[in-house]
């Protein structure tokens, strides 16, 4: 186990490995949240509002959203990640894949950071539902 271990460690860092595993345990709370209606309530009332105001404090001086900064400018982080995936394949394959495990990393961090705020949110109890009212057809 520690030999494989550390086989695994010269081709991802120790970071990557860390969020990886994040990654999973956050995994495994969205398929949660996603069958359970009455969990996905409890964990957007309690435990991701934290977090929720903790992203709105710090990116309320913003006059735009991250979500359309990080589409606007994904072209030119693409150009980016692709020139030093490069360089880094040039290096080599265990630099190469420590790098690409970091982009990996960087993109199970959206996808964690979504799980920890968000996503609870769309499996809650129907709004007609919180407010008693009868649906009915206009």
């Amino acid at each position: 186990m520690i030999k494989a271990f550390r086989k695994t460690r010269e081709y991802v860092s120790l970071g990557s490995i860390i969020i990886f595993l994040l990654t999973f345990i956050s995994l495994i709370l969205f398929l949660i949240v996603k069958s359970s209606t009455a969990f996905a309530d409890f964990f957007n009332y309690y435990i991701t509002s934290p977090f929720r105001v903790f992203i709105t404090t710090m990116t309320s001086w913003i006059p735009f959203s991250l979500a359309e900064m990080a589409i606007i400018s994904s072209p030119i982080w693409g150009t980016v990640l692709v020139v030093y995936a490069v360089k880094e394949a040039k290096k080599g394959a265990k630099s190469a894949s420590k790098y690409l495990c970091g982009i990996a990393s960087a993109l199970c961090g959206i996808f964690m950071t979504f799980v920890w705020t968000y996503s609870s949110g769309y499996h809650t109890t129907t709004l007609d539902k919180k407010l008693d009212i009868n649906r009915e057809k206009i």
